[in-house]
This record gives structure tokens, C-alpha cells and sequence, in this order.
């Protein structure tokens, strides 16, 4: 059964799944026969608007990083925003006419044959964004997410931020287009040499030339003939990937040269041959997958991501990319370690969307999810090992294996795709698929039996679906489309983090604005809107409350708590995995707007959720004793919680405090909930400071006991500035456990055992007048001037910041590091296990030891910056 609303909001439209109970009726239509029962809603909750310069053409404009930032691909420029801060600074990307590919020239005669035809027509000067992607986070040299951009020239570019060139523009690191090009150049684009360049030569003695064998890299049948002809050598063997190449005896017809004649000019082809290559390196959509970690064999703790790349051609081409061993923040060319793994010939016609999804059964060994749209109206689910494609050497044209092939009658072309691998159904996926005459489709497939079931077909749109998300694990689809009775098409949405927030790309009638105040600059904006339809419920099934959830509404005004609180619980414990970044901005946001309104409900909440992690606390205990229960459990919660709870409190519940207070620990007369909060805001982060301190004396006695091993392996984390933390320990000796007490006796015995690994120094001067430092505080010290100079200390090592290199900043809690903790360190789940040396080999991540969020390079305000709380 299905319910439209009346109302219509630009052609956003949220479908969501219902249970059994009984609901209220909407003003709606029925409509009987489908297997499930779906609930339509229409967006109605506007949060705010960003205009754009220009309008976008295609669908899909939108996309949303893992660090909080929001590409809009309107034209010939690319828009970046940062949704904390929608009216301030922005980036941008310009999208600059590129040059054709050398592929060959053609006949005069042959210009106006039938397969050119589409080539000459589509010439544009000015290319336009047709398809952009964010890589998961920790790609770009500085941790942050690469942009792939695919224009309509058929180039694929990926970009990074300008974290150290201090411009507007963003930078462009590697053109994945070339590299195609000069890789299909190497193979002659799949074709075979023609026998008139060698075969038919006079052989002579003087040119004979012993050649070894050689490796094409690609199966012989994808040729078309079994005579293969490798640098003008020939080779019988059709049916292996080896070729073998005799010797043999030939001299140049006429006395000439294949130099000279490669001078003259390009090489001619025919026209048939010039399609085929043009269709081959125009490139239509892109798409990242998930991120791949192996920890077998050479591949120790390594992670990587795969960059689909859909063509004209039919084919996919996977670009395997690896994460940067060391992130900087300083000027430097940063090579990126890119290959190309995989050629997938899935469709005989365009490729017009691509979607990427991993399965989590067995987490070593990750198995990558594939779908691919074509223009044929045809969808293709593939499934292949993430370890063959990330230990690839070659390029293979067979890694995929097809698991199933949805074919359309009407050969309705494919606009967009959206897969989502259920937590609960970690062998399945759900896949919606959006065409261009506005229906969807919703497939549910389970890997494991090979079960593939479509539940359902719906006209949802009148027009193209240009837009498709799932929510909340996979129970909420929306869409969006071109809505034919509407001035403001939609271009394309995608949802927050979170879950919370979704972005939708409006374009606007330019007859119906100002000429000179508004067609010159708002020719199309992106719109915020709350989220709606009923999330994950977390409750036993006997407290449900099912007429909440699904009577659920998006307006904050309608002051449905029960609907909200489930949709807020669901996203914060999302976060509790450590492998997914901490993004929190969309929570606070409305968590804030709660606080204005209803501030007892957002008091409620957080005492549910705090009282989750202990199982002898009650849902009634009050705010007062929070914080004497987490004192004694603190050993026991694990990092990734502690990060949460120091983030609500210093964005949400105390806003207002100043961050030096909780710095120094400096506590004030505050009567009731006040004082608590900032007293467990204290507590937290000095149990922080615990942990890094303990992680810190336990990687340094493991150095101390493996020094050959240390010293020949450069991937092994050492800690400085122990000095900075034993004296810490001796000042806050009350404060700390018993455990660190016995690491600290154990880093003293015998002499110098642990300080020859770090290389301390005993005692730190001020970097502008070389006075001596004394230690008093984790957070800042003053030098011994006369004028006294104030110093900041490294957040993790307790050592005095340099004043002349660059430190990375956490814009949370406005701390300054100049040392990175390894990844281990925040996948910690507070039990106190000793490290080993595999704890220490992972790359250090630039994350904020008490917030967890990504660091980075403290901008200008006139530049744009990322804000993930």
C-alpha cells in the first residue's frame, strides 16, 4: 500500500518502510497491490539556503564528505561549502577547457561518416561537471577527502584542498584521464596491428634482434584474431596471458625509418577505430568505495580505496589508491600511490551510474559490491575480493563476477543508483534504482543464497530521477527528480553524517528573477532540510511506541519528541564504531534548536544515552550523579565514547565556557546542572590525558625492550616528550591509576632505558628569547623573562610548541599538536592491554587525542575551513 501526500516540495520525496500497527491516516491516496507497505512524505523542513552562481545539467550534483564539507557541481564550477557555516567562506573549483585526446587523425573524407557524427555534435568549448565523488577520509595529504570530478569532455580529475596555499581554488593532484590514455595507448586500445605495417616487409640480416619474452597484461581472447603481433614480433599462443615472442629478421621498406615517419604527425586510423577510442577515454560517472583494510602478509595494517570510473565504452576502470604513510600540513609535493587494477566490460552501452558498497561478514576478508546503470536500461550486480584488487600488480579484465543482470523492457535509461548494506543483514544489501521517466525500483538481494527479490515499482516522478539516498541503514529511500508543474527542478540530494540533514540542489527559472540582483548570482541554490520518516528503532519490540515513529514528522515545531529522539540516538550510536569518522555537526545542530525550545527534552536524552553505558545505572538518575558513576567506570569505557561525551559538552552544554578553563581544569561556584557538566567535562579529559600519557610509557618500554627491532623498522610510533609527562604524573599523582604509577617506576629502572629511544631534552627554552621554560601545566607555559612570553603545549606530548613550524589544530577544543598518536590509539577500548609492535605500525592519524576530529591547518577566516562539530 502506498500514501501520497497532496503537498509538493520541489519533487523531494522520502519513502520509508512501516510496520504492522496501525497508523494515522494521511490525505493521501491508496494504491493496493505491492508486497510492502510505504509511506510518502514530503520535505517540509528548511534549515537554511546557499545560492549558486550558476545551475547544474545533470543529476547527482551534490555530494557530502566524511569531514563535513559539501560539493555542488553547478557548470563550469564546482562549489564547496561547509554546511557549520553556510554563509561564510567557500571553495571552488574551475573547470578549465581540456585537451583532446591524441588518439589519431582521420581521413577528410571519412569526417562525416555515421559513428562521428555524435563525436562532431557533441563538441563544447566550456566543459561542465557531469559527475563528482568524495574518497573516503584520509586520502588527501593532509587526512582530509580527495574530489573526483568527471566533466562532459569525458576527463576525471581528483582535487585537494588548498591547506597550505592559502587561495580560494582548489588543487588538482592527479588526471586519471591521461593515465587511462597512456595505458590504452601501451595496448593499442584493444586492436591488433595491422599485418601491412610489418608483415608484408623484405626481411633482411643487418636489423635481427633477440627480444625477450614479454607480458601484455591482458587475456589474448580479447583480441579477434589468433595471430598476435607484440613490437612487430608474432606470437602463436592464443590462450594465455604470456606471450611468447620469437626472433624474428625484418628491415623497413624503402630504406625508411618508423622514427621519421611517427614525426610527421599523428597516427591515421579510421573512422570506426576513432569511435571506439573516443568511446573508451570519454568517462561519464564516478564512484569511491569504502575503504579497504589488509593485515596479512606485506599488506600489514595498509588501507586503501578503489575509484570506478564509468565510460561511453561500457567499461569500468578501477583505480586502486593507498593511504599516505605520513600527513603534513607544510608545503611539499606529496605523491599519491595510484594504479590502475581492473578493466570491466559491464554494459554494451553508456554507463551512466555507478554505486559502491562492502560487505561486512568477514572483515579480513572484505568483499566489494558493484552495481552499474546503463543507458540501455539495464542494471548489473558484480561482487569481487577487496584483497585481489588491492594486491593486484596488473591490470585484470575478469576480477568481477556477475551475481545478477536486471534487464528493462522499455529500455528506459538508468539516471541513478543508491545501495546500502543493512547492520542487521550483513549478507545483503537493499538497491533502489531511479530511471529517467521518473519510476524507482527497490531490489532487496542477499549475497549468501543468491536470493534477488524486487519489491516493488513505483512512479514516484514525472520526470528523470535525478537523486537517491538511504537513510538510516537502509529503512528510509529519498529522491528527488525534475518535477514537470515546477520552476525549481531538483539536480540532486545526499544526507548528512548523521542522517539528520539532507542537501537538495534547486535550479531556478532565470526568467523569473531580477536581472541585475538576482541572474547573475543566484541562478540555483542548495537547500537544508531536517530529515524525516521513522529510523532504526532501538527499543525492545514490547516498548515500542510504532505510532510515534511512523507518525514522525520533519518540523522541529511539531515538537514530535519521541520521533526525534529515536533519530538522534540512532546517529550517536552509529559513532560508537571507531572506524567511523566522528562528524557530529548535524546532531548538535538540532540538538541545539531543542535546547531553545524544550530543553528538558534534550536533558532527558542525554541522561538515556549516558545511562546506556552502565549497566547498573537507571534512566531516572539525575545529572548530579552522572558524573560519580563515570569516575569509577572510566577504565572501562572506551575512547570513542569519551570523545562523544567531550564534544556534547563543549558544543552542546556548555558553549558558552571558555575553553581555558576546562584546559586548566579551573573550576567554578556554579549551584546544579551547570557545575556538573563542566565538572564531568574536567573529569573526562583528564582521564584523556591519562590514557595518552599510559600509551605513551607502555610504546617506550616496548622500544626500550626491542631496540633492534625499533631501530631497523621506520614504521615503529616512538613518544616524545616523556620528561613533560613524568612530571605530570608527579603533580597530579591523585588523579591517576595505579597502573601508570608502575609504568612510570618502570621507565626509571634502569637509567636512561626509556630517554634513549625518545631523546628528551631536560629542560625546555622559549623559542623567542631562549629563556627556560618550567613545567606547570599540560596546556601553556610562561617563560622566565622578565616580559614573560606565553607558550602553547603539544596535546600530546606536553612539549613546548615550536614558534616557527606549523601545528596541527583542533578546532573543538582549540588545542595545538605537534605529535600524532597512532590509529590504535583511538580504536582503544579502555581495558589497559599492553601494546605490541603491531599497535605501533599504524599510520598516525592527525586526530585530536580528547575531541577525536579530524585536525588540520588553522586557515583564515576568510578561507573555507572544515567544521565537523
Amino acid at each position: 500500500m502506498e500514501s501520497f501526500s497532496s503537498r509538493n516540495r520541489g519533487g523531494v520525496l522520502i519513502r520509508s518502510k512501516s510496520t504492522n500497527s496501525p497508523t494515522r491516516p494521511l490525505q493521501a491516496r491508496q494504491v493496493a497491490g505491492n508486497k510492502k507497505k510505504l509511506q510518502f512524505r514530503w520535505m517540509d523542513s528548511h534549515i537554511q539556503t546557499a545560492p549558486l552562481i550558476e545551475c547544474p545539467s545533470y543529476p547527482n550534483s551534490v555530494a557530502w564528505s566524511e569531514e563535513n564539507l559539501v560539493a555542488v557541481a553547478s557548470g563550469s564550477v564546482i562549489t564547496l561549502l561547509n554546511p557549520a557555516l553556510i554563509t561564510g567562506p567557500r571553495g571552488l573549483i574551475k573547470l578549465p577547457p581540456n585537451r583532446p585526446f591524441s588518439i589519431g587523425v582521420v581521413k577528410e573524407e571519412d569526417l562525416c561518416a555515421p559513428c562521428l557524427m555524435p563525436i562532431s555534435l557533441s563538441r563544447d568549448t566550456r566543459p561542465c561537471a557531469r559527475s563528482i565523488s568524495w574518497s573516503p577520509l584520509g586520502f588527501a595529504p593532509n587526512s582530509g577527502c580527495l574530489l573526483a570530478v568527471c566533466t562532459t569532455d569525458g576527463h576525471v580529475k581528483l582535487y585537494r584542498s588548498p591547506y597550505c596555499e592559502y587561495r580560494v581554488e582548489w588543487v588538482e593532484v592527479i588526471d586519471i584521464s591521461e593515465m587511462l590514455s597512456d595505458y590504452l595507448a601501451s595496448i593499442n586500445f584493444g586492436e591488433v596491428n595491422r599485418s601491412s605495417e610489418c608483415l608484408d616487409k623484405q626481411i633482411t640480416d643487418s636489423n635481427a634482434e633477440k627480444r625477450k619474452v614479454l607480458n601484455v597484461q591482458m587475456p589474448l581472447h580479447f583480441c579477434t584474431c589468433k595471430m598476435i603481433i607484440v613490437s612487430y614480433c608474432l606470437s602463436l599462443n592464443s590462450n594465455d596471458f604470456s606471450v611468447v615472442v620469437f626472433m624474428f629478421i625484418f628491415f623497413l621498406r624503402k630504406g625508411k625509418d618508423f622514427e621519421s615517419k611517427a614525426e610527421k604527425g599523428p597516427l591515421l586510423i579510421t573512422a570506426e577505430q576513432y569511435a571506439s577510442r573516443s568511446a573508451m577515454l570519454s568517462s561519464l560517472t564516478v564512484a569511491w568505495s569504502s575503504v579497504l583494510s589488509l593485515s596479512s602478509g606485506s599488506f600489514t595494517n595498509c588501507k586503501y580505496a578503489v575509484l570506478a570510473v564509468g565510460g561511453k565504452s561500457g567499461k569500468i576502470s578501477f583505480w586502486r589508491f593507498r593511504q599516505p604513510e605520513y600527513y603534513t600540513i607544510e608545503h611539499g609535493r606529496v605523491s599519491f600511490d595510484t594504479k590502475l587494477v581492473g578493466l570491466l566490460q559491464a554494459h554494451d552501452g553508456w554507463i551512466n551510474a555507478i554505486s559502491w558498497e562492502m560487505l561486512s561478514t568477514n572483515p579480513l576478508k572484505p568483499q566489494l559490491l558493484l552495481a552499474s546503470g546503463s543507458s540501455d536500461g539495464s542494471v548489473r550486480f558484480w561482487i569481487m575480493d577487496g584483497e585481489e584488487l588491492v594486491t593486484s600488480s596488473v591490470v585484470k579484465f575478469t576480477s568481477f563476477r556477475l551475481l545478477k543482470e536486471v534487464i528493462s523492457v522499455t529500455h528506459i535509461p538508468i539516471s541513478t543508483l543508491a545501495m546500502a548494506v543493512p547492520m542487521k543483514s550483513p549478507d545483503s544489501f537493499v538497491l533502489a534504482i531511479g530511471k529517467g521517466s521518473g519510476s524507482l525500483e527497490a531490489w532487496i538481494c542477499n549475497v549468501s543464497s543468491s536470493k534477488f527479490e524486487r519489491v516493488g515499482t513505483y512512479n514516484a516522478h514525472d520526470q528523470v530521477v535525478t537523486g537517491l539516498a538511504w537513510g538510516f541503514d537502509g529503512c528510509c529511500l529519498y529522491s528527488c527528480s525534475q518535477v514537470a508543474f515546477l520552476l525549481d527542478p531538483c539536480f540532486g540530494l545526499v544526507l548528512s553524517p548523521g542522517n539528520l540533514v539532507i542537501a537538495v540542489v534547486r535550479g531556478f527559472d532565470v526568467d523569473l528573477l531580477n536581472p541585475m540582483y538576482q541572474a547573475r548570482t543566484q541562478k540555483a541554490a542548495v537547500e537544508f532540510l531536517w530529515t524525516c520518516g521513522p529510523p532504526v528503532d532501538h527499543t525492545p519490540k514490547n516498548q515500542t511506541n510504532s505510532k510515534s515513529v511512523i507518525e514522525g514528522s520533519s518540523s522541529l515545531a511539531e515538537g514530535n519528541s519521541s520521533h526525534w529522539k529515536f533519530k538522534i540516538l540512532w546517529s550517536l550510536n552509529q559513532y560508537i564504531d571507531p572506524e567511523k569518522p566522528l562528524v557530529l555537526w548535524d546532531i548538535l545542530s538540532v540538538l541545539l534548536v531543542f535546547k531553545q525550545t524544550a530543553p528538558s527534552f534534550v536533558e532527558q536524552l542525554l541522561l538515556e544515552w549516558l545511562s546506556s553505558w552502565f549497566s547498573d545505572v537507571s534512566v531516572g538518575i539525575s545529572i548530579e550523579d552522572i558524573p560519580t558513576h563515570i569516575q569509577t567506570s572510566f577504565p572501562k569505557i572506551s575512547i570513542r565514547l569519551i570523545h562523544l561525551l567531550n564534544i556534547i559538552c563543549r558544543r552542546l552544554v556548555l558553549p558558552e565556557m571558555n575553553t581555558e578553563e576546562a584546559k586548566d581544569g579551573t573550576t567554578h561556584n556554579e549551584a546544579g546542572k551547570v557545575h556538573s557538566w563542566r565538572k564531568l567535562l574536567i573529569h573526562s579529559e583528564t582521564r584523556v590525558r591519562v590514557r595518552v600519557t599510559t600509551f605513551s610509557f607502555q610504546a617506550a618500554l616496548f622500544g626500550a625492550s626491542h631496540a633492534a627491532e625499533a631501530s631497523s623498522s621506520s614504521g615503529v610510533w616512538s613518544p616524545v616528550g616523556l620528561t613533560q609527562m613524568k612530571q605530570w604524573v608527579a603533580i597530579n599523582r591523585d588523579l591517576v591509576e595505579d597502573q601508570l604509577l608502575v609504568l612510570l617506576s618502570k621507565t626509571d629502572e634502569p637509567p636512561g632505558r626509556a630517554e634513549s629511544i625518545c631523546e628528551d631534552e631536560e629542560e625546555e627554552s622559549c623559542g623567542f628569547c631562549s629563556s627556560p621554560v618550567a613545567f606547570e601545566s599540560p596546556e601553556s607555559a610562561i617563560c622566565k623573562a622578565a616580559r614573560g612570553h606565553k607558550l602553547t603545549r603539544c596535546a600530546v606530548s606536553m612539549q613546548v610548541s615550536s614558534v616557527h613550524g606549523l601545528q596541527w589544530f583542533c578546532i573543538c577544543c582549540q588545542r595545538w599538536a605537534s605529535v600524532l598518536l597512532p590509529s590504535s590509539f583511538f580504536s582503544s577500548d579502555g581495558a589497559g592491554h599492553e601494546i605490541g609492535r603491531s599497535a605501533l605500525l599504524y599510520c598516525c592519524r592527525p586526530l585530536c587525542p580528547f575531541c577525536g576530529i579530524l585536525l588540520q591547518r588553522c586557515a583564515p577566516n576568510f578561507l573555507l575551513s572544515v567544521n565537523p562539530v
